[in-house]
């Protein structure tokens, strides 16, 4: 499949994360230059009207189309990776809920097949285990049944069967061994993300001591805050060193919370995630799942008990809430393309339109609808109508 292209008369959103009227020019999969680059041998993409950034990126979400991390195999995620592509999605990090082991080591055997083979869509790059380190109590959505208290034998045995594809962990530090398991994980370059949790301000403070770096889905699945017990939240919303998930889907978090948010950290520490699940691009209805049955109405999913459970809109909706709280477009993708790179470790080869890094790129309309995804610098995306 085609590589090579330079793209021009298009508004760049450069590694700086300012817009310029620049070309770019790709060449075997990678980018190559920025400005008037040389164009030799490339085909020429004339992008009148439209604006490049780079590639989106979910590092906390469950499936799609009817496909469920955790219960499909590598047929199912690379179905889910081309729905993502046509989000504007360029790389994925599958999460997988709290299941059964086996579940989870059979998740990990097709996720390590799909990562060796490619997904011909948005590129796979890891598992984040969300679970089944969790707290019973936040729990959310998650299954009761399936949690287990953290323990570094267990962490070990996942990242065995993994072949260090295991990018991101979540857990409650407060339970089990947690503390331990904080310290192992990040031993293992995992980055650790605290949630599900009820863990106080200094039990928090000693995970992020201990290496933890991100906080799932902020404010959902922990206990609040309190002007007297800040708890996690408190420890997570202060400290530098942590960059917060957002849901940005305004059903999770009130558009004011997510202000907030932003606000607090800083638009560098925050990273929005969709946590969409399996029945997103599905209508709605009733989706019954072992001995539960999810309820989707009007854009929110919940379980019998009202409940949120999972998000069911792509991360490029929370990137377009954003704007509508007065967030710059650079700012708001940034919050999808650099910042989530940086926390799951995968800056180096993706998440900015910098030379030398892998061409994952977007091409809005000036509606910033997605009108091509390329992923490698291959084409894995393209709306009708649009040529190339």
């Amino acid at each position: 499949m085609k590589r090579d292209w330079l793209f021009e008369n298009v508004r760049v959103l450069k590694d700086d994360f300012a817009f310029a009227d620049v070309s770019v020019a790709v060449r075997d999969g990678v980018i190559a230059g920025i400005g008037q680059p040389d164009g030799t041998g490339l085909q020429k993409i004339d992008a009148t009207g439209m604006t490049l950034i780079p590639g989106l990126i979910d590092t906390h979400f469950h499936g799609a189309l009817g496909n469920c991390f955790g219960r499909t195999g590598s047929e199912g995620i690379r179905e889910v990776a081309a729905f993502e592509a046509g989000q504007g999605v360029t790389a994925i990090i599958p999460a997988v809920s709290a299941t059964t082991d086996e579940n989870v080591f059979d998740t990990l055997q097709s996720i390590r097949e799909v990562m060796a083979s490619g997904s011909g869509g948005a590129r796979v790059e890891g598992v984040h285990l969300e679970g089944p380190f969790l707290s019973a109590e936040y729990r959310g959505g998650q299954w009761l049944k399936y949690l287990q208290p953290p323990t570094v034998k267990k962490l070990r045995a996942f990242w065995e069967a993994s072949g260090g594809c295991i990018r991101i962990l979540t857990l409650a530090p407060e339970c089990g061994d947690g503390l331990s398991v904080v310290r192992e994980a990040a031993s293992l370059g995992i980055a650790v993300a605290l949630g599900h949790t009820g863990a106080d301000y200094d039990t928090a403070k000693a995970a992020i001591d201990c290496g933890a770096t991100i906080a799932t889905h902020t404010f959902n699945g922990m206990v609040g805050l309190h002007h007297r017990a800040p708890g996690v939240l408190g420890a997570v919303l202060t400290d530098d060193r942590v960059s917060c998930e957002i849901i940005a889907d305004f059903v999770h978090l009130h558009p004011a919370t997510v202000d907030l948010i932003c606000r607090a950290k800083g638009m560098d520490r925050v990273h929005l995630v969709s946590d969409s699940m399996y029945a997103t691009g599905l209508p709605d209805g009733d989706y019954p799942e072992e001995d539960r049955v999810r309820h989707i109405r009007n854009g929110a999913c919940v379980l019998d008990d009202g409940r949120i459970s999972g998000s069911m809109y792509p991360v490029s909706y929370g990137m377009k809430n954003l704007l509508t709280l007065g967030i710059p477009l650079e700012k708001a993708v940034m919050a999808v393309s650099e910042n989530p790179a940086k926390a799951a470790g995968i800056f180096d080869h993706t998440g900015s339109i910098t030379p030398g890094k892998r061409a994952d790129l977007v091409l809005l309309d000036p509606s910033l609808n997605v009108a091509a995804t390329f992923v490698d610098g291959c084409p894995v995306y393209r709306r009708e109508g649009v040529s190339l």
